[in-house]
C-alpha cells in the first residue's frame, strides 16, 4: 500500500511540473523567483524590442518626461525638477522621425502610459509622426480632479493640473493625435465605497468629456484607452493547475476576483457608450483583446504572459492593442 501512495505521488508530482512547464503564469508561481526571467522572455517575444523601439532620443525622453521621476527605487534623494510650462511644452514638443512630418501623437497618463510608450513611439516612426509624452505615478494626469465624482484627493500633488492641460492644449495642432492612458480603476484616483464596493460607473465622464471637447476644439483627436482588471494578491499566490479547472478558466482573471475588476467591467461597458457622445474621440476598450465573452479576463495568451505585474499589460500583452492604434493612426487626416 506505502508503495502504491509513493508511486501515486511520484507521478502526480510529475504531472504536476508537465502542466507547470506548459503554463508560463503557473510556472512562474511554482518556480518563485522568475520575475526577471519571465520580463526577459515578455520583451523578447514582442514586437517592441530595443532596436525597433527608436532612437536614443526617445529613450532619453522616456526617463526625461517622467513627472515623478524621484519616487522610483534607488532614486529617493533624487532632486525633484522644476514641473514648469517651459518643461512640460520640451517633452511634448516631439521627436522627429523623419523630414516629412504629419503632426505629433502625444501621449499622456500614468505608469499605464509608460508602459504603453514604446508602442506609440513605433507608430509614430513608422507613420512619419512626431512623438511627444508626459506621465508620472500617483495622478489621473490631464484630467481635472475636481470633476471626478468620487475623486480621492482634490488636486495633483506632483504638478498643477490647470497647467498640464494648458500646456497639452497648447501644444496640439489640426490632425494631432493625444492618447490618454490611466489606471481609472485605481483607489488612488476614485473612492471605492463600503456599500457598492465599487465607485460610480459615471466617475469620469465629466473629466473626460470636458479634455476631449477642448482636445476637439484645436482640431486634434483624442484616444481614450480604457483600464484593464488587475489580478488579486490571493489570485497570484493561489492559482494552480488544478485538474478540476477548465483549461481557460484555469488561465483567466474571474470577473470578481477584485474590487477593482468588478470596477473594471462596469465601468468600461459605461465608458463603451459613453464615449460616442465625445467630440473627436475615440474609446479602446481592452476586452476584445484580453477578454472571453464569458467576462473572464485572460492572464496569457499563446503561452505568453498579458501581464507584467498584478496590474500592468506585458510588452506582448500591448502588442494586441497595436494595429488598433496603427489603424488609428492611419486615419487621422
Amino acid at each position: 500500500m506505502i508503495t502504491i501512495l509513493f508511486g501515486l505521488l511520484i507521478s502526480g508530482a510529475g504531472i504536476l511540473i508537465l502542466v507547470l512547464l506548459g503554463r508560463p503564469l503557473e510556472r512562474k508561481l511554482f518556480l518563485g523567483n522568475g520575475g526577471k526571467e519571465a520580463a526577459a522572455a515578455a520583451i523578447a517575444s514582442s514586437l517592441v524590442t530595443p532596436d525597433t523601439i527608436g532612437t536614443e532620443d526617445t529613450e532619453a525622453k522616456l526617463k526625461k518626461c517622467n513627472v515623478t521621476s524621484f519616487l522610483l527605487g534607488n532614486n529617493s534623494y533624487k532632486l525633484r525638477a522644476p514641473v514648469d510650462l517651459a518643461y512640460i511644452k520640451d517633452c511634448l514638443s516631439g521627436i522627429a522621425n523623419n523630414t516629412n512630418q504629419k503632426g505629433r501623437i502625444l501621449l499622456v497618463g500614468d505608469s499605464f502610459a509608460e508602459k504603453l510608450a514604446p508602442h506609440v513611439a513605433l507608430i509614430a516612426q513608422k507613420l512619419g509622426y512626431q512623438f511627444g509624452m508626459i506621465y508620472g505615478y500617483g495622478c489621473p494626469y490631464l484630467l481635472n480632479s475636481t470633476k471626478i465624482k468620487g475623486s480621492s484627493f482634490p488636486e495633483c500633488r506632483y504638478l498643477k493640473e490647470q497647467l498640464l492641460q494648458q500646456a497639452v492644449l497648447e501644444s496640439l495642432k489640426p490632425g494631432d493625435i493625444l492618447i490618454l492612458r490611466l489606471h481609472l480603476v485605481s483607489k488612488s484616483y476614485v473612492q471605492y465605497h463600503s456599500v457598492s464596493s465599487h465607485p460610480e460607473v459615471d466617475a469620469y465622464d465629466a473629466a473626460l468629456k470636458e479634455i476631449a471637447e477642448k482636445v476637439a476644439q484645436r482640431g486634434a483627436r483624442i484616444v481614450v484607452v480604457g483600464p484593464n482588471p488587475v489580478l488579486a494578491k490571493q489570485q497570484m499566490m493561489a492559482l494552480k493547475p488544478e485538474w478540476f479547472n477548465s483549461l481557460n478558466k484555469a488561465n483567466a482573471i474571474p470577473p470578481k476576483n477584485a474590487e477593482e475588476t468588478i470596477y473594471f467591467h462596469l465601468l468600461d461597458d459605461h465608458l463603451s457608450a459613453e464615449s460616442k457622445r465625445w467630440s473627436a474621440a475615440t474609446y479602446i476598450s481592452l476586452k476584445p483583446y484580453i477578454c472571453l465573452p464569458d467576462r473572464f479576463c485572460l492572464l496569457e495568451k499563446d503561452g505568453r504572459f498579458l501581464y507584467s505585474d498584478d496590474h500592468h499589460l506585458s510588452p506582448y500583452g500591448h502588442d494586441l492593442l497595436f494595429p488598433v492604434l496603427l489603424n488609428l493612426a492611419k486615419q487621422s487626416p
